[in-house]
């Protein structure tokens, strides 16, 4: 019998299970796949950084108070079969207001590559972190992992791997941001592309200016500029708003907050603006893209 893994989290640079209870059910038979069921109660805040992709489905309403590095803290309402995917690489606190009862999964990033080489056309991809996703498929996806767990994983792994791979392509599809091909001559490097793109993902509901990425990426502003646009094939400005509008479509997908709370949550300093924006943008306002999406769902 192999050794029972878990969901970790880095708290205080020690490597710890993202969930203090112990998992209810038995252990995925995949190592990439980790699939763990919880029942949390109510307590005191904990504060984790997570590097694995996190896919969790709530399976009974509650509530949660959430805040990220050092931004402002949310009330999140949480939805029977709303998912949330949990941010990365970032320091996040979470205070769970009711009894929680959910299904957690990680997804492998090289599974995760693979759906976007598929669908994508030579651009890798981010999953967007947000909570109260609502999405059917997804939802009934990880209903046929809870199933399959109770029934002691009886369809095997290649039905669970399966699973997983339907997942990521649908994140690929729905809840995510193309990101340009990886470093150009004369461009920043790879990982320097990632860890811009991880600063402005982590702070895009505060003020970003061109100084702090610049700081960032430990260039000068002007240095700093011509680097990133021949990397992203955009200015800074245009990248960050490309960022916050891609934020805000699974939030207009939901009913969880109204378009001027979207707005504040994405960065924008006034409705007006995360309005133009999104027009200018995606070809529609906010308002009719949430009733478009409402209709297609």
């Amino acid at each position: 019998m192999r050794e029972t893994a878990r969901i970790m989290a880095l708290r205080e640079g020690m490597a710890t299970p993202l969930f203090d209870t112990q998992p209810i059910g038995q252990v995925s038979p995949s190592p990439s796949l980790l699939i763990e069921t919880h029942k949390l109660p109510p307590g005191s805040w904990q504060s984790h950084t997570i590097a694995q992709q996190v896919l969790t489905m709530f399976l009974r309403p509650g509530a949660m108070l959430h805040a990220q590095e050092n931004g402002p803290v949310q009330r999140i309402p949480l939805a029977a079969r709303s998912l949330a995917l949990s941010l990365r690489h970032c320091q996040e606190s979470i205070q769970w207001l009711a009894p929680a009862h959910c299904i957690s999964v990680t997804l492998d990033d090289a599974v995760m590559a693979q759906a976007a080489a598929s669908l994508l056309d030579g651009h890798s991809f981010e999953a967007q972190p947000a909570p109260g996703i609502r999405d059917d498929m997804l939802a009934m996806l990880m209903h046929t992992l809870l199933l399959e767990q109770a029934k002691g994983y009886s369809s095997g792994r290649l039905f669970t791997d399966g699973i997983e791979q339907a997942m990521c392509a649908r994140l690929v599809s729905r809840h995510g941001l193309r990101l340009p091909p990886a470093s150009k001559p004369g461009g920043l490097p790879a990982w320097q592309m990632r860890r811009l793109t991880d600063y402005i993902q982590a702070n895009l509901a505060q003020p970003i200016q061109l100084s702090d990425l610049a700081v960032c990426a430990a260039y000068s502003p002007a240095h700093f500029s011509r680097l990133f646009q021949a990397s992203f094939q955009a200015t800074p400005h245009q990248y960050l708003l490309q960022l916050r509008i891609a934020h805000a479509k699974p939030l207009l997908r939901q009913r969880q907050y109204s378009v001027i709370e979207i707005s504040l949550l994405c960065g924008f300093t006034n409705p007006q603006h995360f309005s133009r924006t999104f027009h200018r943008l995606t070809g529609v306002t906010p308002g009719a893209y949430r009733r478009g999406a409402q209709t297609n769902a």
